[in-house]
């Protein structure tokens, strides 16, 4: 399955990662990943918790934004 992702080089990758997720591949992927990359955790001190966030959309949200706004800062 991650075999295609060691091929993709060129475009930035945002992965987020919610402690606690039961089913969280998170550290495969970004292993595999060859393209920039960032693996951002968040849990419980951010509101975020359990598969997916959870119901913590507004702190996902947030913090792909943020990290949006510092690809495009440069």
């Amino acid at each position: 399955m991650l075999e295609p992702m060691r091929t993709c080089g060129r475009v930035a990758a945002l992965q987020i990662e919610s402690k606690g997720d039961f089913d969280s591949q998170s550290t495969a992927l970004h292993d595999a990943l060859k393209a920039p990359k960032t693996l951002l955790r968040l849990g419980p001190e951010q509101g975020v918790s359990g598969h997916c966030g959870g119901l913590a959309a507004n702190v996902m949200e947030a913090a792909i934004f943020d990290w949006i706004d510092s690809r495009l800062a440069g």
